[in-house]
């Protein structure tokens, strides 16, 4: 009995260690205004269980030359829209503009993450502003639509946050604190994942030695 409580507690923790990296988040998550960069979303599990099979992000205003990686397995669709006021380069007009691009044709089984990359031209924004992207995680089963942004000066976070760009004008990635490939959500999260995998450690060795108590 006591055995079989050891190893229902390991699986539970086991699975909240897992479960802490949900949000979809920015990969690198740091970038230098009025600057071309590339950046992955990540996408870490389904939707309770139910494996991913499309991936939409949206572009935030003012960023433009968007442009995603190709993705083996997947199909890449470009969702456009009409500009109010058509841009004329030389002898080219554009009309449109790229609203959203989105992943589909394939499954994400929720054993993997994956990352859905695209590269742009960025704002020309103050240091330390903010770029949201929305992301809406379609499943074989649910969807989860990644579109809420912080509210300063809130005690908590939202709970299905926006993957956050963060714009730097003196370029520091490395030494910036928010810097990890994540979002800030996920840092603090990735805090708790080291807490609870040292937890995980801690009981996985208190039911080794009741096993080992038991055999001998």
């Amino acid at each position: 009995m006591f055995v079989s409580t050891i190893l229902a507690l390991l699986t539970v923790l086991s699975t909240l260690t897992v479960q802490v990296h949900a949000h979809a988040s920015c990969n690198p998550n740091v970038a230098m205004p009025n600057s071309y960069f590339a950046t992955s979303i990540r996408i870490g599990h389904g939707c309770d269980g139910s494996p991913v099979n499309n991936v939409t992000v949206f572009i935030p205003e003012g960023v433009v030359s968007v442009r995603p990686r190709f993705l083996p397995g997947w199909t890449i669709n470009f969702l456009e829209r009409p500009l109010a006021t058509p841009i004329v380069n030389g002898n080219t007009t554009v009309t449109t503009e790229t609203y959203a691009i989105s992943w589909s044709g394939n499954v994400l089984d929720v054993k993997y993450y994956e990352d859905f990359s695209i590269s742009m031209r960025l704002p020309d924004r103050p240091d330390n502003t903010p770029i949201y992207f929305r992301v809406i995680q379609t499943c074989v089963q649910g969807e989860i639509d990644w579109a809420q942004i912080p509210t300063e000066g809130a005690a908590a976070e939202p709970e299905f946050p926006a993957a956050r760009l963060l714009l730097r004008t003196n370029g520091t990635m490395v030494n910036d604190p928010d810097f990890s490939g994540n979002s800030n959500s996920d840092l603090k999260n990735g805090a708790a994942a080291a807490g609870l995998g040292s937890s995980v450690t801690l009981v996985g060795v208190i039911a080794s030695w009741v096993l080992i108590g038991l055999v001998f």
